[in-house]
């Protein structure tokens, strides 16, 4: 093998497999990923119902100010313009590690503030889930 910046071709080769889902097993990862330090992103997708799209908004604003408190590091609200109908959009919260996110988690199923943002969006939702989504970023 020639090394490709000091580092063997193998090397680079197998973080590349790692990389776009291939070897990706727990001792694949972990001599080129730091487990537990790296970004976590969670996202749900919704369907957004004709004319209500203000209404979503505003659940999403007040989300957003919540999950920010629990510990997101930031939040994304995103519209779909290709690639899937216009009124498909993802909801996007990204914590700084797993611990954060697990710790959000827990803190969500008391939240004062978070229960009653669910009580006033149930009986009568602008968007429906369609999917969601747990997620390391690999690059950070």
């Amino acid at each position: 093998m020639r090394p490709v910046e000091g580092a063997p071709l193998r090397s680079v080769f197998c973080r590349f497999r790692v990389a776009i889902g291939f070897g990706a097993g727990s001792l694949g990862i972990r001599p080129y990923l730091k487990v537990g330090q790296m970004k976590v992103t969670h996202t749900t997708t919704w369907q957004v119902k004709m004319g209500r799209q203000g209404d979503f908004i505003s659940v999403n604003l007040r989300a957003a100010e919540i999950h920010k408190r629990l510990g997101a590091s930031e939040i994304k609200l995103l519209a779909a313009l290709a690639g899937a109908p216009q009124t498909q959009w993802t909801y996007v919260m990204i914590f700084p590690d797993e611990a954060a996110f697990a710790s959000a988690m827990v803190a969500m199923d008391t939240d004062a503030e978070w229960l009653a943002l669910g009580a006033e969006f149930a009986p009568d939702p602008p968007a429906e889930a369609t999917g969601s989504m747990l997620a390391r970023d690999l690059l950070t």
